[in-house]
């Protein structure tokens, strides 16, 4: 029954790994020949910029589909793992039109075959919520960053990244997770202070950002050991 469930994680990632290899050559062709080919790239106002994205979360998912090879792994990095292709298929299912049609089904079912004990990500999920929550934080910032000037859409992809990342390290190198935090929203909420999302994103990060590096077992085991 293991080898049956890491063979299926296997063939999974394989197929996440195709996924976010094809995200990238459509970023590239959103980046330099999307604005000639509106129909497959949809129109977008911005197509180098958004192509860059692309790129940028295509190779997330791709690491994050290598991730998914190893023999042994835990939960919450399985968990972790799998967002890293899921949130980036979803999201640039927004920004190269239907050049996405191939690699965004192959990441979410690359993704969906990973998964191996769904009962057991669950409760990984339920316990690692505010994460999961911060997480998805830094997608919603990345959404934003799709639709934006060149200026913030960079400041965005950076900030969205980095409050991804502050989720995936916050139980690790606590210090480098908050930096990430101040990172991801601080720019933004600077460069777009008119707007009222991105000072919301900046308030609920840093809400979120004390609990998570708190509940860390890091800091447990320090909390105990004083």
């Amino acid at each position: 029954m293991t080898t049956l469930v890491h063979r299926r994680r296997r063939t999974g990632s394989t197929l996440a790994v195709a996924g976010g290899v094809l995200g990238m050559i459509a970023g590239v062709a959103q980046s330099t020949v999307g604005s000639s080919i509106p129909a497959w790239t949809g129109a977008k106002a911005s197509p180098g910029a958004l192509g860059l994205l692309t790129v940028a979360l295509s190779a997330l998912a791709t690491a994050s589909a290598v991730t998914l090879r190893r023999p042994q792994i835990r939960a919450g990095g399985l968990l972790a793992a799998v967002a890293g292709v899921a949130v980036p298929a979803l999201v640039c299912f927004t920004t190269v039109g239907r050049l996405w049609l191939i690699p965004g089904p192959l990441l979410l079912i690359g993704a969906a075959l990973s998964v191996e004990n769904g009962k057991e990500v669950i409760a990984t999920a339920r316990q690692e919520w505010l994460r999961i929550l911060l997480a998805a934080l830094g997608a919603t910032e990345l959404l934003m960053a799709a639709g934006a000037a060149p200026v913030p859409m960079t400041i965005g992809i950076v900030g969205g990244t980095a409050l991804v990342g502050a989720a995936s390290l916050a139980t690790r190198a606590r210090l480098v997770a908050a930096g990430l935090v101040v990172v991801g929203t601080v720019p933004f909420a600077a460069v777009a202070w008119a707007a009222i999302i991105p000072v919301l994103v900046l308030v609920l990060a840093a809400g979120l950002a004390v609990p998570v590096v708190r509940a860390s077992p890091a800091a447990r085991e320090h909390a105990r050991t004083r």
